[in-house]
């Protein structure tokens, strides 16, 4: 989910000199054309780092950095306001440490930095008012996203400082202020997110407007147990199977039998077990519907991204475990750093289901293959402006990291009569497939080449021996879309239309993917 998407929409970025640009300044390069705001929604430090280093270095600085924010954030928050006083300081240095190794998804600190913002406010809230604490707030506004984890973040504290000035009859002016200064923050570097809904281009109209939210019974008891189990969206990869959350509940029972009852535990587990529920019942069938009724009329927010924070709210409840566990079994200290060692090599267990987005068996020059597309573009030709391709068998994504103008793509928001365009091209494909059908029709941020024959493979790499595919598409309406340029079909697989001329073959022992060059006649 970073190299499909992310990464390659930060990249077209830099190669179209439009990281600073107006939010609505077109980007040619994908779709026939996107406005800057489609592919990046941010003017942030992650963008600034890959505008100085380049898009390689930039994201492994990047996810260096992130893990320091995740680690550090952790230790300050469970040493100032979570753990008791006399609790060892190998319990906040693991746990923060086991925090900062988790793989997070993406680049900006926008689950990793949590801690460090409720650090901050809560600091804020006691008065203290260094300048430290305002820092680090605009570090996590400029490094993260709002619509992820800020606005929760935001309204997290919104709710402890309501219940200070109407529970407690106290107005905390600090609080307050930190509030204002993340949400300041927030509306300068998601400047584009607000201008594209505040001043909406004309003629414009979102693809996400036709979204439809998928939600079933059974969907909702599967997000319960999942969330249980790993922590949320596969987007989270937090692991409490099979340390943490069994530690946890025995805590609790531990807890009851010695009748002493940790605040802090109880508010935790607490708000875990809430955002799980509230999950579930988001993707119930009625309530689903009812819901993408609200958000199409109000602000499209999902409530379920809830489940950002989760990380963080487990991993400090894996700490409180572990300081109750010393508290009242002193000479435990062994077992608790067995249990941080075996939480460790459970987060680094090599289980591509698990870490999907942080195993794969390909590396970075593998999925991307800058020489086998080198190749590629010698071999057409011409100016990679001056021509259109596709992509069937692998992501488009891989095309345009290599500079190729590309009709489809991968955009959580893009022109809804690009979509409709589209969809005449891969119909015979929709039709043959209920799940391109869902992935399509229903969702669409992946306006791809389908192909329901290639559906039914696990990989198209190299390693795999993919059969010949005839791909029920319009290719009338594909030249059209082209607007008078010439159409390539890049293909991980042998095709057999007639209306598509073979123009040459790419395959090397070194290259993972094995691309059928066609030309459209």
């Amino acid at each position: 989910d970073n190299m499909d998407s992310n990464i390659v929409w930060v990249k077209m970025l830099l190669d179209n000199n439009a990281c600073w640009v107006a939010p609505d300044t077109i980007v040619e390069q994908v779709m026939n054309g996107v406005p800057r705001s489609s592919l990046s929604s941010t003017y942030d430090l992650a963008l600034l780092i890959f505008w100085i280093f380049g898009i390689f270095w930039g994201y492994a600085i990047n996810k260096l950095l992130l893990a320091i924010i995740g680690l550090v954030g952790m230790y300050l928050l469970l040493k100032k306001h979570i753990l008791p006083s006399n609790t060892p300081d190998y319990i906040p240095l693991s746990v923060a440490f086991l925090f900062g190794s988790l793989p997070f998804w993406s680049f900006p600190a926008t689950v990793a930095g949590v801690p460090l913002a409720f650090w901050a406010f809560l600091n804020l809230r006691k008065q203290d008012t260094r300048l430290v604490n305002w820092l680090a707030l605009i570090l996590y506004g400029v490094n993260s996203s709002l619509i992820l984890t800020g606005f929760f973040v935001l309204l997290a504290m919104t709710l402890i400082f309501l219940f200070d000035w109407i529970g407690r009859r106290k107005f905390n002016i600090y609080l307050f202020a930190g509030l204002a200064l993340l949400s300041i923050t927030y509306i300068l570097t998601h400047f584009p997110v607000f201008y594209a809904h505040l001043v909406p281009t004309v003629g414009y109209v979102s693809h996400r407007t036709e979204m439809h939210m998928m939600g079933n019974q059974e969907m909702g008891w599967y997000y319960f147990v999942y969330a249980l189990q790993r922590g949320g969206p596969s987007h989270l990869i937090i692991m409490q199977i099979p340390i943490i959350l069994p530690l946890a509940c025995f805590t609790v029972g531990l807890m009851l039998f010695k009748r002493q009852i940790n605040r802090n535990f109880i508010i935790i587990f607490s708000a875990i077990l809430f955002s799980t529920v509230l999950v579930t019942i988001l993707n119930l069938t009625a309530v689903n519907e009812i819901m993408t009724e609200v958000y199409a009329r109000t602000i499209p927010l999902d409530l379920a991204r809830v489940q950002w924070l989760t990380p963080t709210l487990w991993y400090v409840l894996f700490a409180l475990s572990l300081a109750l566990l010393i508290k009242y079994y002193p000479k435990s200290k062994y077992f608790v750093l067995v249990l941080v060692a075996l939480q460790f090599a459970n987060i680094k267990r090599p289980t591509s289901s698990y870490r999907k987005d942080s195993n794969s068996p390909m590396t970075y020059n593998q999925y991307y293959s800058p020489q086998q597309f080198g190749k590629i573009k010698e071999c057409i030709g011409k100016d990679q402006k001056d021509y259109k391709v596709i992509s069937v068998g692998l992501a488009p994504a891989v095309s345009q990291f290599n500079g190729f103008y590309t009709i489809d793509g991968y955009l959580a928001d893009y022109p809804l009569q690009h979509k409709h365009a589209f969809q005449e091209v891969i119909q015979g494909e929709i039709n043959r497939s209920g799940y391109i059908r869902h992935l399509f029709v229903d969702w669409g941020s992946c306006c791809y080449a389908y192909s329901s024959e290639l559906m039914k493979v696990s990989k198209t790499g190299v390693e795999n021996s993919l059969p010949t595919i005839n791909l029920d598409y319009n290719f009338e309406k594909l030249k059209q879309m082209a607007k008078g340029k010439e159409v390539y079909v890049i293909s991980a697989a042998e095709i057999s239309n007639t209306e598509l001329e073979l123009v040459d073959t790419f395959i090397q022992d070194e290259w993972y993917w094995k691309i059928r060059l066609y030309k459209v006649k």
